[in-house]
């Protein structure tokens, strides 16, 4: 009972507890999911994970969450009843935003949608070179006055 106290607090003193936390249970008629995602401000950190639960009847074939990552769990690799997966993603340091993700089963062809977080994109360079033209050349104009 001591060592487990001990371990707990040791434990809890090293990994901080996350800045952003979300679960959500995802249910359809064949399957029951169980999804989470942490995310982490000091390392930009980011933990998603997914439980198809005991009770469900069909495996999960795919995964994604907007643009961080789409997981195809096909060929052999399903997420069958029962089973885990956790994806471990860094960010860019620009923190996060909203997006959405998807849960699909290709054994009954039903999709869930839910809303989630992923790793906030970086502005390409060339967008921002455009903004600055604009700026620089995008001046005031004025329209004649009638007279």
């Amino acid at each position: 009972m001591i060592t487990t106290a001990l371990a707990t607090t040791i434990l809890s003193s090293v990994v901080p507890p996350p800045d952003y936390l979300d679960f959500q249970i995802l249910e359809t008629p064949s399957y029951t999911v169980e999804y989470s995602v942490k995310w982490w401000e000091s390392s930009d950190k980011y933990i998603y994970t997914l439980l198809n639960t005991q009770d469900s009847l069909v495996a999960i074939t795919d995964w994604a969450v907007g643009d961080a990552f789409d997981l195809d769990l096909g060929f052999g690799n399903d997420l069958d009843p029962g089973e885990m997966e956790s994806i471990i993603l860094f960010g860019n340091g620009f923190g996060y935003a909203d997006t959405f993700g998807v849960v699909f089963s290709e054994y009954d062809s039903t999709k869930v949608f839910f809303d989630t977080i992923a790793p906030a994109t970086i502005p390409a360079p060339g967008a921002i070179a455009i903004l600055g033209v604009s700026v620089l050349f995008g001046g005031r104009r004025r329209r004649a006055a009638n007279s």
